[in-house]
């Protein structure tokens, strides 16, 4: 994790990090196969004046030993598209923790999608337009999978539901039989 010089305006705790993912295809349209489970940020304020609610994130996505960005893929006809699709800058908003039923600061990123195979990590931002304090640190390694050997969705976290029933559109699927964890 490395820390901006200003004061810092919050603390935060990653809640939940993808575990896997189907490709989604290198078309211009987009079949959205979204990361599994979403991305989810805790955050926490340092002193009472400042809410914190003003915090952001922007994600990249990096090789799964972080050294290479992987933003762009350039095709053998020259064409340059993204490599991850889908929601990678995101605002912060009040939401009722689960676990505790506190009204909390969460970032929630339910809307990304991977065009090509293989293990990688989100490299975050997380900004307090306000302030200007900065965090960037990185998701554990996760694998996107083809789609003849994706071994099938996860059981929906509690943490996901609490947020679907809270409003925020989410896409889940029931697990697949091919899951080891659900036979």
């Amino acid at each position: 994790m490395i820390e901006s010089e200003l004061e810092p305006t919050f603390k935060y705790i990653v809640r939940q990090e993808p575990d896997r993912g189907r490709i989604c295809g290198l078309k211009h349209v987009v079949n959205r196969r979204l990361l599994d489970p979403p991305l989810v940020f805790e955050l926490q304020p340092v002193n009472e004046t400042n809410p914190c609610d003003s915090v952001i994130c922007h994600l990249t996505i990096f090789s799964a030993d972080r050294k290479n960005n992987l933003s762009v893929l350039v095709k053998k006809d020259g064409m340059v598209l993204e490599t991850m699709v889908g929601d990678n800058v995101v605002n912060c908003d009040w939401f009722t923790d689960p676990v505790d039923h506190l009204s909390k600061l969460f970032i929630v990123i339910p809307n990304i999608s991977v065009r090509i195979v293989g293990q990688f990590c989100l490299q975050y931002h997380l900004v307090d337009l306000k302030s200007g304090y900065t965090v960037r640190g990185f998701t554990k390694p996760f694998e996107i999978y083809s789609n003849k050997i994706f071994p099938g969705n996860l059981e929906t976290t509690q943490l996901t539901t609490s947020f679907i029933k809270q409003g925020i559109r989410i896409r889940t699927k029931e697990p697949s039989v091919k899951d080891p964890q659900n036979e």
